[in-house]
């Protein structure tokens, strides 16, 4: 199985094309991407410090990680949607392309499925248009 022709044709999508030709789009989302993992990992990592009584003492534990959480939610939530649902998104695609033209026909369910993915994992690239 050749993958290259279903890497060219994500490559030429307009999304990617956009991406490709955009002089700051790629460094605008990885940015995003790396923002959020900072995020969950600043979060755990004070928790955890608290925990080791490392650092931050003064403050009882529940209350550090009461307020360490909604920032580890947030990164978590960018994640999804900006690494988890669109890697699922081109696994499917792969799969789904590797299928024989007539038994694209009887795969009604996973084509509904890939369309809804594939609306679900653009969500960060378009509320960055």
């Amino acid at each position: 199985m050749d993958l290259l022709p279903i890497f060219q044709s994500i490559e030429e999508s307009g999304i990617g094309r956009a991406v490709r030709e955009s002089v700051w789009a790629f460094a605008v989302i990885e940015s995003i991407h790396l923002i959020a993992l900072t995020t969950m990992g600043g979060a755990a990592i004070l928790v955890d410090l608290r925990l080791l009584n490392l650092g931050l003492k003064q403050r009882p534990t529940a209350e550090l990680a009461a307020d360490a959480s909604r920032f580890f939610n947030l990164g978590l939530i960018v994640l999804i949607f900006s690494i988890l649902l669109p890697v699922t998104k081109l696994l499917y695609l792969l799969l789904v392309s590797t299928l024989p033209p007539q038994e694209i026909v009887r795969q009604h369910r996973r084509l509904s499925a890939l369309e809804w993915l594939g609306k679900w994992s653009m969500h960060d690239v378009l509320v960055l248009a």
